[in-house]
Order: C-alpha cells, then structure tokens, then sequence
C-alpha cells in the first residue's frame, strides 16, 4: 500500500479528494481500504468515499450504481479501484459515465 500511496503523492493525485472500492472477494473484511484510507489520511490527505462490494456477483453487479453514486455524491475526484474482478470497476465507470461524472480511476 505504501507505494500506491507514493504514486499518489507523486502524480499529485493524493491532493484531490478520494474514493477507495473494494470487494470481499479481494479485501473480505475491507483492512485493505481501510489501511489505504489510514495511510492517506495519517498524511494529510482527505478520503472521501469507501465502498465494499459483494462477494457475490448478482448482488455486486447491483450495488455497483449505489456505490457510483456516494462516490459521486461524497466529491470523490479520484476513485482507487482494489477490486479481484475487472466487471466491478468497469459497471462502476460505465454508470459514472451516464452519470457525467468523471473522476480519475487508479
């Protein structure tokens, strides 16, 4: 995690606000977004938005819009993708796209 953090910073990426996704499959208990939101945070940086996808496709696929839209909603200007399932970031980004919101993705 800390070289995820030094690219941030180095990109200047970790000065926006930021939205961290994750799913159980990959991050079961969300440690990984959470020690991520930690180690930003400990440096002063702001993490807006932490969302936890199912282990379970159906229902992942079903909260990726909700997700979406706190990540929109919370001002995330950067979204971290931690997810084992490419279809989860692509849902999310095809929904944001409809939405007009355009954040960077990581």
């Amino acid at each position: 995690m800390s070289a995820v953090v030094a690219e941030l910073e180095r990109t200047k990426l970790a000065d926006k606000k930021i939205g961290i996704l994750s799913d159980k499959p990959k991050d079961p208990s969300g440690q990984d977004q959470d020690q991520l939101a930690k180690m930003l945070t400990d440096r002063g940086h702001k993490v807006v938005y932490k969302g936890l996808l199912s282990d379970q496709i159906p229902e992942a696929a079903s909260q990726s819009p909700v997700e979406e839209n706190k990540a929109q909603t919370s001002g995330a200007e950067v979204v971290i993708f931690l997810n084992s399932n490419a279809v989860y970031g692509t849902q999310f980004v095809n929904q944001a796209d409809k939405q007009q919101y355009h954040p960077v993705y990581v």
